[in-house]
């Protein structure tokens, strides 16, 4: 996500190496596509663990869409800096969850096609590069249902697919490697596929299918994107499984958890240097080499903060937002606590 997100607002043009153009290019959306499943994973850990607290089914989905409130108005906040903003999207993903997280896995199987099926057939007949205005208008509706960047058809398909991940026990390792070596080989078989086969011409707009390219997200790089999703969750527990306290991978493991934080922060580091003159000249590998530093700096800083602290900053304000009944913020005293002991008095 950094890389691509780096090379596409500093250095869109520039004819680097490449192999280093081909790499960013064949990631380009799989990196968001991976992280929309993951948070349907997350969706199903919740509600396993929701279960086995006997937390209500009523009470969870509250707490689902309290979550999805604050993710959105976040999101709409951060698009006034960010135009890439995800968030006010992954508000959305989770209010449509909240509805569907108790769902047979068959289903949610279904709501992932339809959602596909759906999006191919507004981007066979609809203009996919019509402008909009986000804040007039329709313009909320075009990004969030059809031509966004991650518009809920087809991406909430991503998030369907991560919903039925997180039910399956991907420690048991034949389970895992089973899903890894077809993940992988579906995915490689479509994307190499799609790179070698001329565009189909069937449409009057010039939309394709067959092409994983991620804007419009078409069938082939739904497929391609969930298959890589799976195969990339399934690798990293087979690698880190029987590694959990190995430095690197408590290191990993804190950026992780600190992903809303640095999704931020990631935005911040790329907008401030274009400000103020940095980088015009639109070069490739210096600003690869800046990307590649500025996560370096977020490992080590997450890494040092959740030695210190359970949530990243911004991941304890969602968390305070969100709660029911938040409980004492930042390590002080509730308001309402000396407002009650007071009374009390």
């Amino acid at each position: 996500m950094l890389l691509v997100n780096f090379r596409a607002f500093v250095a869109p043009d520039d004819g680097g190496p490449a192999w280093i153009e081909l790499s960013i290019d064949r990631t380009e959306g799989k990196a968001a596509a991976l992280f929309v499943v993951l948070a349907g994973v997350g969706v199903s850990l919740r509600a396993r663990a929701a279960k086995r607290r006997k937390i209500p089914v009523v009470e969870e989905r509250r707490a689902l869409l309290r979550r999805a409130l604050v993710l959105f108005v976040l999101g709409l906040i951060d698009l006034h800096l960010w135009e890439w903003d995800i968030l006010h999207c992954y508000g959305v993903f989770l209010f449509l969850a909240a509805w569907l997280f108790d769902v047979r896995s068959a289903g949610l199987w279904g709501v992932a096609l339809l959602c596909t099926v759906i999006a191919s057939v507004m981007q066979a007949n609809f203009d996919y590069e019509a402008p909009y205005d986000f804040w007039e208008g329709g313009g909320a509706l075009a990004d969030l249902g059809f031509n966004g960047l991650f518009p809920v058809f087809p991406w909430f398909a991503f998030f369907a697919v991560g919903m039925v991940i997180g039910r399956l026990d991907l420690h048991d390792a034949a389970l895992r490697r089973r899903w890894l070596v077809r993940s992988l080989v579906i995915g490689l078989v479509v994307e190499l596929w799609s790179w070698q086969r001329d565009p189909f011409e069937v449409f009057e707009n010039g939309w394709d299918p067959s092409s994983t390219w991620p804007r419009p997200a078409g069938p082939a790089f739904v497929v391609v994107g969930v298959a890589f999703a799976i195969a990339a969750i399934c690798a990293c527990i087979e690698i880190t499984e029987r590694r959990l306290q190995s430095r690197w991978v408590l290191a990993l493991t804190a950026t992780g958890q600190l992903a809303l934080t640095i999704y931020i922060a990631h935005a911040v580091a790329i907008l401030m240097p274009l400000d103020h003159g940095f980088f015009e000249d639109g070069e490739l590998l210096p600003v690869l080499g800046y990307a590649i530093g500025f996560y370096a700096v977020a490992v080590l800083f997450s890494l040092r903060w959740r030695v210190r602290y359970r949530y990243g900053p911004l991941e304890l304000l969602v968390r305070q937002l969100a709660a029911p009944k938040a409980p004492t913020p930042w390590g002080g005293v509730a308001l309402a606590e000396v407002r009650d002991a007071k009374l009390e008095s």
